[in-house]
């Protein structure tokens, strides 16, 4: 059976990101050389960091279920181990008795199979921050693929990037007080040993400790 392969999904993110840089610097260019309103120039920077988001978002999800695909191990090991715990016997032997291959995870599940157990509503595989991206990791992902997540998550200066990335997308998304709140959070500097707010020299020019970002588009 043919697995999904996670370096073609980052080759692919990798060239869409530099793509759409490339064109927002095309469209920023263009703007400098033209009389045009402040808003328009807004619009293009928040059109632009939604994109990265959503990139991410996408790229995300489908690597980490490719992870699985090429090593499913530990995946079909911890989705047997889920069945029999919380399938009672009762019920366990009405369903082997209407259907007796409805509770067999195949040792290599298919893509699809695997997308239903981790995301069963079928939208989007998605995870609120690098922490749950980093659980859902250690579950399910061999040693191989766990150790790539957490060599990420484990580094505060590109893991708070990513979370704040995360929050500026669903402040552009939801526009909600609570998704603006939350991001605001995140631009704050992070404390010695917090979990909240950037960190690194690196993200210092995105940090805003002194008042709370009112304008995404300024920020930007």
């Amino acid at each position: 059976m043919r697995t999904a392969d996670p370096n073609r999904y980052l080759d692919e993110f990798l060239k869409q990101v530099q793509d759409g840089l490339d064109q927002f610097n095309r469209v920023d260019e263009i703007l400098d050389t033209t009389s045009v309103e402040v808003g328009l120039r807004k619009s293009v920077a928040e059109d632009a960091a939604f994109r990265l988001g959503a990139l991410w978002e996408v790229f995300q999800g489908r690597w980490h279920v490719a992870g699985i695909s090429r090593d499913p191990a530990k995946f079909v090991s911890e989705t047997r181990s889920q069945l029999r715990n919380r399938l009672k016997d009762e019920m366990r032997s009405i369903v082997l008795a209407i259907n007796p291959e409805s509770l067999t995870v195949p040792d290599r599940p298919k893509i699809a199979q695997i997308e239903a157990v981790l995301d069963p509503n079928g939208y989007n595989l998605t995870f609120i921050d690098t922490a749950a991206w980093m659980a859902s990791s250690a579950r399910y992902h061999s040693e191989t693929y766990r150790n790539l997540v957490k060599g990420i998550v484990d580094d505060a200066e590109s893991a708070s990037l990513l979370d704040l990335l995360k929050k500026l997308r669903n402040l552009l998304a939801h526009g909600s007080t609570g998704s603006k709140a939350a991001f605001n959070k995140a631009c704050k500097a992070r404390h010695t040993g917090g979990k909240e707010g950037l960190a690194g020299a690196s993200n210092a020019s995105l940090t805003r400790d002194r008042r709370d970002v009112r304008d995404v588009a300024v920020y930007l």
